[in-house]
């Protein structure tokens, strides 16, 4: 899941980045990959417990908030000078 987060993010600051500057994504990427990578860790050891798991996924998903915050933010700012 962690995974496809990620490319999907990618890929978001990709195409907006035709219509906004989605430097500020990018900017955030390292985190999500951090999360992706710690994910992977705890599959490998197998030890982690699931609060572990838990407290990962609420980072990402508060990260998440901010970065569609910040887009949806630029998008009405581009939206109201054309």
């Amino acid at each position: 899941m962690a995974g496809v987060y990620k490319v999907l993010r990618y890929r978001m600051a990709e195409y907006y980045g035709q219509y906004v500057d989605t430097g500020f994504i990018k900017e955030r990427m390292p985190e999500v990959e951090k999360s992706f990578s710690l994910f992977e860790y705890f599959n490998l050891k197998k030890t982690a417990g699931f609060e572990k798991y838990f407290e990962v996924l609420a980072k990402l998903n508060q990260l998440d908030k901010e970065i569609m915050g910040g887009l949806k933010l630029r998008l009405r700012q581009s939206k109201a000078e054309v």
